[in-house]
């Protein structure tokens, strides 16, 4: 059996105690390759997020994204290859996405966001990803 190590509480803060700033490691880190978040409006009012992982302007190969079930847009941020650039899609009820119930649910809705996301930006040429649940919109 492996021993135990000791761990010891930090101290509760007191009224007269100032509070310490976080350590550098737990700052926010910017990634400015990234747009930090980005819509769409629908026809029907819904909006649908979006985010941008690398330079769609300069981009060999530009990837629409779909994140499976339980998951958001993060799931690829930051995962383009250099020379590549992402366009990750939060599903309907996902993310920054508006909800939708689940009797208005449809992958064709789904479909036409992506559209709307792919003409928003002239994207011509593009590769589909989709993790998990999302391989029927792909």
């Amino acid at each position: 059996a492996f021993p135990r190590p000791h761990l010891t509480a930090p101290p509760r803060p007191t009224p007269n105690m100032a509070t310490p700033p976080p350590p550098a490691s737990m700052e926010a880190v910017v990634d400015l390759r990234s747009e930090p978040a980005g819509f769409v409006v629908r026809p029907d009012g819904r909006k649908v997020a979006y985010i941008i992982d690398g330079d769609l302007k300069t981009a060999a190969n530009v990837f629409v994204c779909f994140h499976g079930m339980f998951s958001n847009t993060s799931f690829f941020k930051n995962g383009a290859p250099e020379g590549s650039a992402f366009v990750s899609i939060d599903r309907m009820g996902y993310g920054k996405s508006s909800y939708v119930s689940p009797e208005k649910f449809s992958y064709q809705d789904m479909v036409d966001d992506a559209k709307a996301i792919i003409d928003k930006f002239s994207l011509t040429k593009i590769f589909v990803m989709a993790h998990s649940a999302e391989a029927p919109t792909a």
